[in-house]
């Protein structure tokens, strides 16, 4: 029953055969993906339904969402709201097609699920992949298990930028370094900025995954993907002027991509 509140992967990282054998303090070190997602706007949708209604709305959504993520070996940190903490612990390509289903199935379960008076639901996802020590916070009474660092806290930035960039998938550049050529998600990611990450100096390159769109956009974005990342290299260089006239020359070739 404890399998219901505490991962067993939490238990398997540690080292740990039961629940008792955890104290305080335990962790380890350890290179993982983590994923964070949010519902949008999930406040001011709450606000039209019951109680009842919005337990409701959450746990199906959840139920939806959360095989995609342990179809891909992942397993859930913790749930923040309406928000997901995923960790995985083998390789990142792993997450980031669980990122992709997700969405997929979001669309499917925007179709058939909802009641007709709730607003489609739209995601935000954010990956980033690295080392993290993993492991309890708390006291012999209250334990929780988690994982904390860089990391995480860049996971958790790229989540929140999907709001700004209107695009509901984003992953750091060590998870797309970590891509294989092989799998074809490599060719469905694009360069969007490099942004900047509270608590950290350098800056971090962001990429669209856009594996998860209709197969014309899918093509659209491939085909135009040099085009598009040229302007972007000219706005990261400070090149005004140009990336000014290059971006109007690709919206004007690409009305698709808003």
């Amino acid at each position: 029953a404890y399998q219901r509140f505490v991962p067993k992967e939490l238990l398997e990282n540690l080292n740990k055969q039961i629940i008792t054998e955890i104290s305080p303090g335990d962790h380890i070190q350890k290179d993982v993906s983590v994923l964070f997602s949010d519902i949008r706007s999930f406040t001011t949708i709450a606000e039209s339904l019951s109680a009842e209604e919005t337990f409701l709305l959450l746990n199906n959504y959840l139920a939806m969402a959360l095989p995609e993520i342990t179809a891909k070996n992942g397993y859930i940190d913790k749930f923040i709201g309406d928000a997901i903490m995923a960790i995985f612990t083998d390789h990142p390509v792993n997450s980031v097609l669980s990122a992709v289903q997700m969405l997929k199935a979001l669309e499917c379960f925007n179709e058939t699920k909802l009641s007709s008076h709730i607003e489609s639901l739209k995601i935000g996802i954010g990956i980033n992949s690295g080392p993290v020590i993993l492991g309890t916070l708390g006291t012999a009474n209250r334990l929780e298990g988690t994982v904390v660092g860089d990391t995480v806290n860049i996971a958790a930035r790229l989540e929140n930028l999907t709001k700004e960039y209107r695009c509901p998938l984003l992953i750091s550049e060590a998870t797309f370094g970590s891509l294989m050529q092989g799998d074809n998600l490599v060719d469905k990611c694009r360069k969007l900025d490099i942004a900047e990450v509270r608590g950290k100096s350098d800056k971090v390159a962001i990429y669209e995954v856009f594996a998860w769109e209709k197969s014309d956009i899918i093509e659209a974005k491939i085909f135009s993907k040099v085009e598009f990342e040229k302007a972007i290299s000219a706005k990261i260089n400070d090149d005004v002027e140009t990336a000014i006239r290059l971006f109007e020359a690709y919206c004007k070739n690409n009305l698709f991509d808003t």
